[in-house]
């Protein structure tokens, strides 16, 4: 059976593997931002012209009700990251570890295929 690799670019370094996930995936579907956190809101990787630490800071408080470090942010600061666009957020579980997926613009597409995305990322050991 012949293997088609749809991924042109990949990479061992999980960060820039969720980088250029999230790249692929965000500019088909016109999301604007997209940010991969913990439940912490810490940043693992993201595309997009905004602050995507604040940005990553803000998902959790969308899928788990709180923002642990949004605390220190403040609204005004928030509001320059979002911008009067929607923005998305959505727990995945990925490696027995919740992940938040945070997007502005447009919700990121098929979210079942990107746990199992990030799924195989994960497992790979870290460079």
């Amino acid at each position: 059976m012949v293997s088609i690799e749809r991924r042109k670019a990949r990479s061992n370094v999980r960060s820039e593997a969720v980088r250029l996930y999230l790249e692929a995936n965000a500019a088909r579907a016109g999301v604007r931002a997209a940010v991969l956190s913990d439940a912490e809101g810490f940043l693992i990787s993201g595309v997009g012209d905004v602050d995507k630490e604040i940005l990553a800071a803000v998902g959790p408080l969308f899928v788990t009700g709180s923002a642990p470090r949004l605390s220190r942010m403040t609204e005004e600061l928030l509001d320059q990251v979002v911008q009067n666009h929607d923005l998305y957020a959505s727990k995945l579980e990925v490696q027995g570890t919740t992940l938040v997926l945070t997007s502005i613009g447009a919700r990121f597409p098929e979210h079942r295929r990107a746990e199992r995305a990030f799924q195989r990322i994960f497992s790979t050991p870290a460079v």
